[in-house]
C-alpha cells in the first residue's frame, strides 16, 4: 500500500517530466524553420531590449505584445535564436500542463486530474502548440491560472471571508485577466466566465453569501481593467491597428445584411472538427490539414464528459462557460485555424474526456477485476495515442515537403551557410516576413530582393547574389 500511494504521488510529476522530454524533443528540427509569425516575435522581442517598446505591436496584422515583452527577458539571457524561442514555448505549454492538472484536482480530483495529465500529454493539438512560437500559447496559462483563484475565492467566500483576507488572490486573479487581455484576443471573450458564473448563481437559491464572492471579483475586475486600459485607450484611438478583427467579422457581417448561410456553416464544420478526420483545421503550418481535434474513442469520451457536466451544470457551470466561451471564436469563422483561436479552452477540452474515464473506473470500483482491466485498457489508450501522435507530428507532419516550405526551410539553409553579405531573392523580401528570419540566424548583412522583378547591386565586391530556383531573375537582368 505504500508503494502504491508513493507511485500516486509522484505519477503527476513523471508525466509532466515525460511531457516536456516529448516537448523539447527535436526542437530545431521539427517545426522544420520559422513561420514568418514566429520570426515577427522573435524581432519584436529583440527590439524591446533595443528600447523599441510599444504598447500594441503592428506588424502580422496587429498583436498584443505582452509574449514579446517576456521573451525579450528570455533574449537578455539566453540570445536572439531559434532555440531561444521554441524553449520559451515549451515552458508554456508544459506549465499549462502542470495547471491543467492542478484545476482537474481542485474542481474534482486526484484521479481526474491524472487522466485529463496524460491525455493532454499525448495529444497532436497540445504537442503542436507547445512547440509554436505564437503569443496564443501564453493564454491558456493566464485563463487557468484565473479560474484556479477564482475557485479558491468562491471557496473562501462560502466561509465568510472578507476582501482584505483574500487580498493575494483578489490581485492574483486581476493580474491574470489583465495578462490575457495582453495576450491574445480570444481573451476578450473569456473573461465573462467570471460575471457569468457569478450571476448565475446569485439568481438561482443555491449558495448564500455570494456578495461575498462578487464583491472580491469586483475588485479583481477593477484591477484587471485598470492595468489593461492603456492597452484599450490604444486601440480605441486606432482602430486601423487590429486588422484582425475585421478579418474575423465577415460571417457576422453577412448574418446582419440576412444571410445565415456562412455563419451555419461554420457552426457545422466546427462541430466536425473535433470528430471528423478531413473537416479540421486546414492551417498546414500549425497541424495535419484536415486533422480531428480528437481520435474517434476521445471524442466519444468527450461527449460522454460532456453529458455529466450538463447533468449538475450549476455545479459545472464555470466548467461549462469556459467551454462556450473558449470556442465561440471558431464557432463563428469555422475551424480554419481553430487550433490557436480555441486555445483559451484547451485545459477545459482535455478536462471533460477525463471526466468521463473517471466516472468509469469510479462505477467499476465495486468489482476488483473489472477495475483493473479497465486501468489496463486506460493505459493501452494513452499509449496508443502517444504513439499516433508521435506517429503524426515527428514524421506525417514535420516531415512533409508542404511543411517545410511553409516554415521557409530553403531560405533558412541558405541563410546559414552564409559566410558573407549577401543579396537574396525571395518570394517575401519585404521587413516583416524573410528579413526578420535571418535577424534570428545569422550576424551576417542580409539585402532582400524579389529577382522576378527587382535586383539590388551594393556597391561592395564582398556581397554575393544568392538566387533560389522560386524566384529566378528577370530576363532582362
Amino acid at each position: 500500500m505504500y508503494h502504491r500511494a508513493v507511485f500516486k504521488k509522484t505519477l503527476p510529476f513523471l508525466i509532466l517530466l515525460f511531457a516536456f522530454s516529448l516537448r523539447a524533443y527535436g526542437l530545431l528540427s521539427i517545426p522544420p524553420g520559422l513561420t514568418h509569425d514566429e520570426a515577427g516575435h522573435g524581432h519584436d522581442a529583440a527590439n524591446i531590449l533595443k528600447g523599441v517598446a510599444p504598447i500594441y505591436f503592428t506588424v502580422g496584422y496587429g498583436r498584443e505584445p505582452l509574449f514579446d515583452y517576456v521573451n525579450s527577458i528570455l533574449i537578455f539571457f539566453m540570445g536572439a535564436n531559434i532555440l531561444t524561442l521554441r524553449f520559451a514555448a515549451v515552458a508554456w505549454g508544459t506549465i499549462t500542463l502542470a495547471l491543467t492538472y492542478r484545476l482537474a484536482r481542485t474542481a474534482f480530483d486526484r484521479n481526474t486530474a491524472i487522466i485529463a495529465l496524460a491525455l493532454m500529454s499525448v495529444s497532436f493539438w497540445q504537442l503542436a502548440t507547445s512547440r509554436q512560437i505564437l503569443r496564443s500559447g501564453m493564454l491558456p496559462v493566464e485563463i487557468t491560472v484565473a479560474v484556479i483563484l477564482f475557485l479558491k475565492l468562491n471557496t473562501k467566500a462560502q466561509r465568510r471571508e472578507g476582501a482584505k483576507k483574500n487580498f493575494l488572490l483578489i490581485a492574483g486573479l486581476g493580474i491574470a485577466i489583465a495578462a490575457s487581455f495582453y495576450t491574445y484576443i480570444p481573451s476578450r471573450i473569456l473573461w465573462l466566465i467570471f460575471p457569468l458564473t457569478l450571476i448565475t448563481n446569485y439568481l438561482l437559491p443555491i449558495t448564500y453569501r455570494t456578495h461575498h464572492a462578487i464583491r472580491n471579483t469586483l475588485f479583481a475586475f477593477l484591477l484587471a481593467f485598470l492595468l489593461a486600459s492603456p492597452l484599450f485607450l490604444y486601440l480605441y484611438q486606432h482602430p486601423e491597428a487590429e486588422q484582425r478583427i475585421g478579418m474575423l467579422n465577415e460571417p457576422l457581417t453577412q448574418l446582419q445584411n440576412g444571410d445565415p448561410s456562412q455563419l451555419i456553416n461554420n457552426v457545422r464544420e466546427f462541430f466536425f472538427a473535433f470528430f471528423l478526420n478531413g473537416h479540421g483545421d486546414h492551417f498546414l503550418a500549425y497541424t495535419i490539414p484536415g486533422h480531428a481535434l480528437f481520435d474517434p474513442i476521445t471524442a466519444i469520451l468527450f461527449i460522454i464528459g460532456l453529458v455529466i457536466l450538463i447533468q449538475s451544470p450549476i455545479s459545472n457551470l464555470q466548467l461549462l462557460l469556459w467551454l462556450l466561451l473558449g470556442t465561440i471564436p471558431s464557432l463563428i469563422t469555422g475551424p480554419e485555424a481553430m487550433t490557436t483561436r480555441i486555445i483559451g479552452a484547451q485545459p477545459v477540452i482535455y478536462i471533460i474526456p477525463a471526466i468521463a474515464i473517471n466516472k468509469l473506473l469510479v462505477i467499476s470500483n465495486w468489482r476488483y477485476a473489472i477495475r483493473n482491466t479497465l486501468y489496463a485498457f486506460v493505459s493501452l489508450f494513452i499509449l496508443s495515442l502517444f504513439i499516433a501522435t508521435t506517429r503524426d507530428y515527428f514524421f506525417v507532419w514535420g516531415q512533409s515537403p508542404d511543411v517545410r516550405a511553409a516554415y521557409q526551410s530553403t531560405t533558412i539553409a541558405m541563410i546559414k551557410n552564409l559566410d558573407s553579405p549577401a543579396v537574396i531573392s525571395t518570394v517575401y523580401p519585404s521587413a516583416a516576413h524573410d528579413p526578420y528570419i535571418a535577424e534570428l540566424i545569422t550576424a551576417q548583412e542580409t539585402r532582400w530582393v524579389d529577382g522576378r522583378t527587382a535586383i539590388l547591386i551594393p556597391n561592395r565586391s564582398t556581397f554575393k547574389l544568392l538566387v533560389p530556383s522560386s524566384t529566378p531573375l528577370h530576363p532582362s537582368f
